[in-house]
């Protein structure tokens, strides 16, 4: 699974990148692209966008290329997607653990599996280009003498940042 930061102006990168490749026409690769996100139709994507424009989404390339597929008429058509950049890198693990509800750069809200509160965490930025993480919620397992606070929650890179407020929850 793939996982991209779904915005105007990334869409539209996604969909410049992959038209550049195959033959497919622009309202084909819009339709299959809507599906990717989990979408039935652009329209639906198009309308998510409008209220809400900013937030990681799991790709499924499968049902991207079967859309396609469908409506081009091609059975083999392959597209390579691009790289995740940097900033990105820890992405695709939140989605493999986590049943993310909010996912944004700067803030998420998730389910841990089989606890039914909802955890929240926001970035703020700091003077000097650092990042500092504010959890809703602590960890405390049984084993421990109490909840588990992280002894640094500010770090020079957002996005590790905030990976490091996920995981100071997720790894127990």
């Amino acid at each position: 699974m793939r996982v991209f930061y779904l915005s105007h102006s990334n869409l539209k990168s996604l969909k410049r990148s992959l038209a550049g490749q195959q033959d497919v026409r622009s309202s084909h690769l819009t339709e299959a692209i809507a599906r990717g996100f989990g979408f039935g139709t652009a329209a639906a994507l198009q309308a998510w966008m409008n209220d809400d424009d900013g937030q990681y989404r799991p790709f499924d390339q499968e049902a991207f290329s079967d859309r396609v597929s469908e409506l081009h008429g091609a059975s083999e058509i392959t597209f390579n997607f691009p790289e995740l950049p940097r900033e990105d890198r820890y992405v695709e693990d939140v989605f493999d653990q986590l049943h993310p509800i909010v996912f944004r750069k700067d803030h998420i809200q998730f389910q841990l599996p089989g606890i039914h509160e909802i955890v929240d965490i926001q970035l703020r930025p700091l003077p000097g280009g650092w990042f500092r993480f504010d959890r809703s919620h602590a960890i405390h397992t049984p084993v421990q003498a109490g909840p588990y606070y992280p002894s640094r929650d500010i770090d020079d890179d957002a996005s590790y940042a905030m990976h490091r407020a996920i995981e100071s929850l997720a790894s127990y």
